[in-house]
């Protein structure tokens, strides 16, 4: 699959002059932007009340957010193809866990490079690693939470909770059992100060 850099390249653009790091958005004033989209980056976001104050100052009052990504109760964890590793807690019973699922056949279907030359739990160790590093599986109530209390109003939606009713809330909210949220969001903040948050959670 293309990185970014690779799709610029494409139509001629040069990465370096379009695509800049998270620390270097201070280069732009408040209200800068109208629109702000992210596919597939809230889930690895382990600050997401900074993240959130730097999209509240970034966006323009009446600006709008897309933010697409992968519901905390998929069953299949997307990194590693595996199904429900990433509702377990961060600790040796994801590993053990992990170490199961490879013994069985499960897991990406091409080794990661971290991997190769690594014994099988070298290559435990890479995935558990990453997972627990690089994945912050969240409740849509939280994330919601977090946006509203900078500013924003929001919605969000989740495909298959159309078809499971007769499921529990909480997990069709959260995209069980293979569904991605889309969140969006409308900035009503005048000051981009932290508000008092009164989440009202909306499945459509």
């Amino acid at each position: 699959m293309p990185n970014w850099y690779e799709l610029l390249e494409q139509p001629g653009y040069n990465p370096p002059d379009v695509l800049i790091q998270v620390d270097e958005t201070s280069r732009f004033e408040n209200g800068f932007f109208h629109i702000i989209f992210s596919e597939q980056v809230f889930h690895h976001v382990a600050d997401l009340t900074s993240v959130a104050k730097q999209l509240s100052r970034l966006t323009k009052t009446g600006g709008i957010g897309i933010h697409c990504f992968p519901g905390s109760k998929n069953i299949l964890e997307g990194h590693l193809s595996m199904p429900f590793i990433h509702w377990l807690p961060k600790n040796v019973a994801r590993k053990v866990t992990i170490a199961l699922l490879l013994k069985m056949g499960k897991g990406p279907t091409q080794k990661w490079p971290e991997t190769l030359g690594k014994s099988f739990w070298g290559t435990v160790g890479v995935y558990y690693d990453y997972l627990n590093g690089k994945t912050y599986y969240r409740d849509i109530q939280e994330v919601c939470d977090t946006l509203r209390s900078v500013g924003f109003e929001v919605e969000f939606t989740v495909p298959t909770a159309h078809s499971n009713r007769w499921l529990p809330a909480y997990l069709r909210r959260n995209g069980f059992p293979h569904g991605t949220v889309t969140l969006f969001t409308v900035m009503t903040s005048q000051d981009r100060e932290i508000r008092p948050n009164h989440f009202q959670p909306r499945i459509r």
